[in-house]
């Protein structure tokens, strides 16, 4: 089985941005697999659908029939119907950078430890309160602590979170909140050298700088985990094709040999919907999207998943075809095994989703 990934929304890091957080316009980002056996009937599926809707160019972007959604049902209804397995990450990076302050200076694994449906709840709690409570300037203060990473860096972003204020429906979260960055703020003060303890790990970038939470490493890892699951941890004969990453192979390459090494920690982890207990490998290598049909319908599911919780994100009204391709994504949603959508979103937003603007 060959899993086909493309993304949509601008991969870089998220402390490469602008002081209001809102990432020079591309707020979401997608990653989408579709896997086949045989790419051949794909190929011959996606050119049927390319003479019905007449569309002339060789390679379909994600970009080039956003103004199709006629089309991109139908391409949903081969993959759906055609029973071949696909998987997409999406994830509102504001909410990416709220999770990471809950995991790395709010509830870090050395306090909480194994985690579990509680755990993890209370986390997202967190992470949803800081979503919409929070000010950009104590947002920007973590972002500025991983840029410079420091004592007082860290110590300036666990000080805000310790005086956070909000509204009255978010008191008790808000609370929460607070005694967690008092508590990790003593801890701080008493070992000042431990800063970095507060932040999340940087990976490298091919020019040895660190780059701090990539949308679509931990993405790729999380579907890479789902696959795990889907297959029931025997990946003989999976391979991984992602569109060409001038950038970031290296991580991701990096970063799945690493995720593999480490089944005794990761599975520890509460993840429902994906399986980090790597028995075996799948291979992975990078194409150009133009020689293969897989990866440009990875790329029109990932494009569109993007564009559709953008405008919900806006309050864009979404087109009523649209909202159906969205539906029938969540419907053919199973999280037991592992395929479908995967939200790393605010929960409020998430369950917005089910309705159109």
């Amino acid at each position: 089985m060959r899993y086909y990934i493309d993304e949509s929304g601008n991969s870089g890091d998220l402390v490469r941005t602008r002081a209001d957080l809102e990432f020079h316009g591309q707020s979401v980002f997608s990653l989408a697999a579709v896997g086949t056996m045989e790419e051949v009937h794909l190929a011959v599926e996606v050119e049927r659908l390319k003479q019905k809707h007449r569309i002339r160019s060789n390679e379909i972007k994600s970009s080039s029939v956003r103004d199709k959604p006629q089309f991109i049902r139908e391409l949903i209804e081969v993959v759906v119907d055609g029973e071949l397995p696909w998987f997409i990450e999406l994830v509102d990076k504001r909410y990416m950078i709220c999770a990471q302050i809950v995991n790395s200076q709010l509830l870090p694994p050395d306090v909480t430890g194994p985690e579990s449906p509680s755990s993890v709840f209370v986390k997202n709690t967190m992470a949803d309160a800081l979503f919409f409570q929070a000010t950009t300037d104590t947002l920007n203060a973590f972002v500025a602590a991983c840029k410079a990473p420091s004592f007082e860096a860290v110590k300036k972003c666990l000080w805000m979170l310790a005086v956070m204020k909000g509204d009255r429906r978010a008191a008790e979260v808000i609370e929460g909140i607070k005694e967690s960055a008092t508590a990790s703020l003593g801890e701080l003060l008493e070992d000042p050298s431990s800063f970095a303890r507060f932040l999340p790990i940087p990976d490298q970038s091919k020019r040895q700088e660190p780059v701090w939470m990539l949308p679509n490493l931990s993405s790729l890892m999380n579907i890479y985990a789902r696959i795990n699951k889907r297959h029931r941890r025997d990946l003989n004969g999976v391979e991984l094709v992602h569109d060409e990453q001038a950038h970031f192979d290296e991580i991701l390459i990096e970063n799945k040999s690493r995720a593999e090494s480490l089944r005794n920690t990761l599975i520890q982890s509460y993840v429902p919907n994906s399986d980090y207990n790597f028995v075996g490998k799948a291979s992975m290598s990078f194409a150009r999207s133009d020689q293969h049909p897989g990866l440009q319908v990875a790329d029109v599911f990932a494009g569109f998943s993007m564009r559709y919780l953008k405008n919900q994100r806006d309050g864009v009204s979404v087109d009523p075809i649209e909202f159906e391709c969205f539906r029938a994504l969540m419907n053919a949603t199973d999280a037991s095994a592992g395929v479908g959508i995967n939200l790393v979103v605010p929960t409020q937003a998430a369950n917005g989703l089910w309705h159109r603007r």
